[in-house]
């Protein structure tokens, strides 16, 4: 019996013949991540646009509108790692969507970001 939202999305990658190595390949993920997919309920609107725009799947009516959460993976076409001696810079594209009426406290939020980097011994540029 299918009950959750991960439940769905990895009955239709079966439905479709998508294998889950396949399909972690193609988000950018894991594939024990891919593989776990099935316990989760609630999804961030990012992730299923992205599951729409690169495997065709649609749940993003289903999102999570609440669920404010940044998804920041590395993909292969963003993440450089350059090495300096023992220091490792890494690029990333971060996108962000917020509704209009938030758009003011983005700056807030890469403040806190970047607190929260330096705690942990992380300088963000």
């Amino acid at each position: 019996m299918i009950e959750t939202l991960g439940q769905k999305v990895l009955f239709e990658l079966e439905k479709r013949g998508v294998s889950q190595a396949f399909a972690a390949k193609q988000l950018g993920l894991t594939r024990q991540y891919v593989n776990k997919l099935g316990t989760k309920k609630t999804f961030s609107l990012q992730f299923l646009e992205r599951l729409r725009d690169t495997l065709g799947i649609d749940f993003v009516d289903q999102a999570d509108h609440k669920e404010a959460k940044i998804e920041a993976q590395p993909r292969n076409e963003v993440y450089n790692p350059e090495e300096s001696g023992d220091i490792f810079t890494i690029t990333m594209n971060l996108e962000l969507k917020a509704k209009q009426a938030n758009y003011a406290r983005i700056p807030e939020l890469i403040t806190i970001i970047k607190s929260e980097a330096l705690r942990l011994g992380i300088t963000i540029k």
